[in-house]
């Protein structure tokens, strides 16, 4: 009984050592919203978190939506019911091996929805400054940025109505997200 105890004991210790890249949990503020295991954001002050969705974390993929200001109602190019803020901030976290394919893919999603120039330098990320191309649409535009983050890709989305500047906000926003590191380097 003793052996089987010692080598079972053995198996997960060796188990325990072997994952290659385990994650640090950094001991993060319980005000910042953790995306994943790898992700914590600390928002700008005056935006609030309107929309959290892991649901599809089991494929690895993670959605959250911040804004700030009055929420109102819109009917989106689909016709269905929204709501829209003179500011939101989406960010999408995907976790993938392929970061670079994730990346090209949502530049030119982003590039057939919206007119397009390169947006604000923001040190590890592409990033675009955006018109809507709908005259009646819920946004006038915004800025996005496209990055690697640790075990995939991350997006991040600035939308307003115009009255904001969203190269700025979108600067801020970034500064405020933290990456764990993993326990290798």
């Amino acid at each position: 009984m003793k052996k089987r105890l010692c080598i079972l004991i053995f198996a997960l210790i060796m188990l325990a050592t072997s994952c290659s890249a385990q994650i640090k949990h950094p001991e993060w503020p319980d005000s910042w919203v953790r995306v994943g295991d790898h992700i914590g954001v600390e928002a700008p002050e005056g935006f609030e978190l309107v929309e959290e969705n892991d649901v599809l974390s089991i494929s690895g993929i993670y959605y959250y939506a911040w804004a700030k200001g009055e929420g109102r109602a819109v009917t989106n190019s689909e016709g269905k019911e929204a709501v829209a803020y003179p500011v939101q901030v989406l960010l999408l976290y995907m976790e993938t091996d392929k970061p670079e394919s994730a990346i090209a893919d949502w530049l030119g999603i982003e590039k057939e929805n919206y007119e397009a120039a390169e947006g604000p330098q923001i040190e590890g990320f592409d990033t675009l400054t955006m018109t809507s191309k709908e005259a009646d649409g819920a946004y006038s535009g915004g800025s996005a940025a496209f990055g690697r983050a640790p075990g995939g890709a991350i997006s991040v989305e600035v939308m307003t109505d115009g009255g904001a500047d969203s190269d700025e906000i979108l600067k801020k926003f970034i500064s405020g997200i933290h990456f764990a590191e993993s326990a290798e380097g």
